[in-house]
């Protein structure tokens, strides 16, 4: 599956971390959110998807690690 084109790129610390399912949020401008778990971050993954489309995303950035 191809790379998806990237909306924004956001601080780790800016996400909302909800420790009841261990998913990490973000506001997205249309009134939904991005989301993205914990487990997929400590996969390397670095992309939150926009509900179920994959065509809108925010690449996390954890400024700690550069």
């Amino acid at each position: 599956m191809a790379e998806p084109s990237i909306y924004d790129e956001i601080e780790l610390e800016d996400l909302t971390y909800h420790s009841s399912t261990t998913l990490y949020t973000y506001p997205c401008p249309c009134g939904d959110q991005f989301e993205i778990t914990l487990q997929d971050l400590r996969d390397g993954e670095d992309i939150a998807l926009w509900g179920e489309k994959i065509n809108l995303t925010q690449r996390i950035v954890d400024l700690s690690k550069r």
